[in-house]
């Protein structure tokens, strides 16, 4: 290796040494979280509801993160919950980041049918199992990190 070329790697592995040396300076994600089809609620605000979406109000069932149901899942799934309101609204919360994706829900025959937008392509469908509801994804929201996963009911 050339005076030249060694100089260079010394040089790089100093700006990278110098950069893992400070955790609070911006070095790029570590991984990357679904995208949101609604904004975190700023400061304890609720979000703004999809248009003719039932409000996140009145009796509520909330199923927290049990396991995977085929396949590994990412760190923000498995601290994620559900919570399914009477009236057929529901909330998808994941903890880390306050991301809250809502939709609707109609329930029949043991089969839970998810609607996270008007388009149809973001949904997915549910079984309820007892104390656990197992979710599984559309290819298109797969696509964008969501994970099929069981969920427990919380008491």
């Amino acid at each position: 290796m050339t005076p030249g070329a060694r100089c260079g790697t010394l040089l790089a592995y100093l700006v990278f040494a110098v950069a893992c040396g400070y955790p609070d300076r911006l070095t790029g994600p570590s991984s990357t979280p679904p995208p949101s089809t609604s904004t975190p609620p700023p400061s304890g605000q609720p979000p703004p509801l999809p248009p003719g979406q039932p409000p996140l109000t009145g009796p509520a069932t909330t199923y927290l993160f049990s396991g995977p149901l085929s396949n590994l899942v990412s760190g923000y799934t498995a601290i994620s919950r559900y919570v399914l309101y009477e009236n057929g609204a529901f909330a998808l919360h994941y903890a880390p980041s306050d991301a809250l994706f809502l939709g609707t829900y109609r329930q029949e025959d043991g089969r839970i049918h998810f609607d996270f937008g008007a388009d149809g392509s973001w949904n997915a469908s549910g079984a309820l199992n007892g104390d656990l509801l197992e979710v599984r994804y559309t290819p298109t929201m797969q696509q964008s990190d969501f994970d099929d996963a069981v969920y427990r009911r919380s008491p």
